[in-house]
């Protein structure tokens, strides 16, 4: 067990997370800009008689490509098509032959979202045909060996990364397109829907909730909460099939609306489209809430497959000790392709490592798909950069990447990545919290907790440590309540704790009426009531305070003279 910040503030841990001062975290007077007229200049001289937007097959290329769609039936008189990637059959991003079936012609303009920029062949395509391409992206450009930047010849680029258009560069690709709407001749209620799908893709695609993309966030959870007509008929009808209509937060989202969209396009070749067949939806509630119970259900088997697999990879990574590899990889056949990502992430989550996860490949025996994640501050893009000889194929950014290495390679890969990291010194510790509380100040630390939100990638939620929280009968006699097969719930002095990994946890404790817990504040909306709930990551023995010989930190004593002075 580790304290990160013994000493500290919760503003203080908050602006070291974030490297945002509190007037910056509590004042979003800011204007955020995207300068996109180049692009109404060259639909206006181009006046296309189809625009086909190339999408993605995730929840911020699905939201990226219908915010994209509905600006330009907007603004254009043009036919607008639209096509996502089969994620098993053809991978991310567009090629020449996804394109060849349009019959592409100098009458058309392609326009690629949150993909494009490392599209080399499928642009020159698209040019050879006489069309026009925008390309609006935010990943990281082709490198050939020797380190140069290879673009492709598209008529327009937009990636905040490099195209010093914005005054913020880490927008995710629904955020450049609510940005987008936002600059475009668009109806008010458009322009809201737009920011809350942006908003949804900010969180689902894990970019850094700073300046811009905090601003986004908050606006979008404003707008979904407090204005019905921000709610697209396909959002809200997921919303009610999944019971958050009422209220939402970044962890509704996260947790909740985002593996939704995810889901489908992970588990079916082409289940990226009935996410943005969903999202389309205009006119039918009940039509659009066939789809969203679809989805939730599909989103219930991607759970248990996603829950089986990560504990048959600890299994195997504790048995060989990879563990203590610098980087973790893991690789079975079996694995579903769709999951190889959610994968990474678990190891990643487990270990404190940047970690890859592999599977067969779906057309060539040969070859190994695989999806990593990152820790400790490591580039995955710029890693992967230096072993392209080893390497099939490659994308992605800092945070995450996907990759396709042949069998032959495969363990030499695994070498190269452990010997580049070889001198990190990382944090073994696997439990580790930024501050002791005390569970009878939970709600006042709640309080300042809140004045910083929403928190995410680039601002974590303050991670909480309580030594000491005694249980209190939660339904009759009982001390626990089991949620599903794996979860509890307990109920303290003043709030109520939900683990929803944590039954085993608590059950090899002996299932004791004092514990110590480790976790995070979280909202819970119920009968018409907001309360904040606190969700559980670790499970302890109680430890009771030395209260005489304890330090107070700066936290305790700020409480102690808000209760001295009868502040609330």
């Amino acid at each position: 067990m580790k304290i990160r910040n013994k000493e500290k503030s919760i503003s203080q841990i908050v602006t070291e997370n974030t490297g945002m001062t509190v007037e910056q975290l509590t004042n979003d007077k800011r204007v955020w800009t995207y300068d996109f007229h180049e692009l109404f200049k060259l639909l206006e001289k181009k006046k296309p008689k189809r625009i086909l937007i190339f999408g993605d097959y995730d929840d911020d290329g699905v939201w990226g490509t219908w915010i994209l769609k509905g600006v330009m039936k907007e603004i254009t008189d043009a036919k607008v098509l639209t096509r996502l990637p089969h994620r098993l059959s053809e991978g991310y991003g567009a090629k020449p032959f996804q394109l060849e079936p349009f019959g592409l012609t100098e009458n058309d303009t392609v326009i690629t979202i949150d993909n494009g920029v490392a599209a080399l062949d499928a642009i020159d395509y698209a040019k050879s045909c006489g069309s026009s391409v925008i390309i609006m992206d935010h990943h990281q450009p082709v490198i050939d060996s020797e380190g140069n930047v290879i673009l492709p010849k598209a008529d327009l680029i937009f990636d905040a990364h490099f195209d010093g258009k914005s005054n913020f560069k880490d927008w995710c690709a629904g955020g450049m397109a609510a940005m987008l709407a936002l600059q475009a001749p668009v109806s008010e209620q458009f322009k809201k829907q737009a920011i809350v799908a942006g908003a949804i893709a900010t969180v689902g695609d894990s970019v850094t909730l700073i300046d811009g993309n905090r601003w986004l966030l908050k606006e979008g959870l404003r707008l979904i909460n407090s204005d019905k007509e921000s709610r697209s008929m396909g959002l809200y009808s997921l919303m009610v099939a999944m019971n958050c209509e009422e209220y939402v937060d970044e962890q509704t989202i996260g947790f909740s609306i985002v593996p939704c969209i995810n889901a489908v396009g992970r588990l079916l070749d082409d289940g990226a489209e009935q996410a943005l067949a969903l999202a389309d939806m205009e006119t039918s509630f009940n039509e659009a809430y066939a789809i969203a119970e679809r989805l939730v259900a599909i989103n219930e088997e991607r759970k248990s497959l996603t829950d089986f697999w990560a504990g048959k990879c600890f299994e195997f990574v504790e048995s060989k000790g990879y563990d203590k590899d610098k980087v973790i990889l893991i690789s079975n056949d079996s694995i579903h392709e769709g999951i190889v990502g959610i994968i990474a992430g678990k190891l990643m989550e487990r270990y404190n490592r940047p970690s890859f996860a592999f599977t067969k490949h779906s057309t060539d025996e040969l070859l190994q798909k695989g999806s990593g994640r990152s820790a400790q501050g490591v580039n995955l893009k710029e890693l992967l950069d230096r072993h392209q000889d080893l390497l099939y194929g490659y994308g992605g950014h800092s945070g995450a990447a996907g990759l396709t290495v042949s069998k032959d390679n495969y363990c030499e890969l695994r070498t190269a990545l452990n010997e580049d990291l070889k001198d990190i010194p990382y944090d073994e510790e696997t439990i580790v919290a930024d501050i002791v509380v005390e569970a009878k100040d939970i709600d006042e630390i709640s309080k300042e907790i809140d004045k910083f939100s929403p928190y995410g990638v680039g601002n974590p939620a303050p991670v909480l440590y309580i030594p000491y929280f005694k249980l209190y009968p939660i339904k009759g006699n009982n001390l626990y309540l089991a949620i599903g097969k794996s979860g509890v719930k307990f109920q303290g002095i003043s709030i109520q704790a939900v683990s929803f990994r944590g039954l085993k946890e608590y059950e090899e404790l002996g299932f004791p009426t004092e514990i110590g817990l480790v976790g995070t504040l979280g909202k819970n909306y119920f009968n018409g009531e907001l309360t904040t709930q606190f969700l559980v990551q670790n499970i302890l023995p109680a430890k009771i305070p030395e209260r005489e010989t304890l330090r107070k930190t700066p936290l305790q004593l700020m409480l102690e003279r808000r209760r001295q002075k009868g502040v609330s």
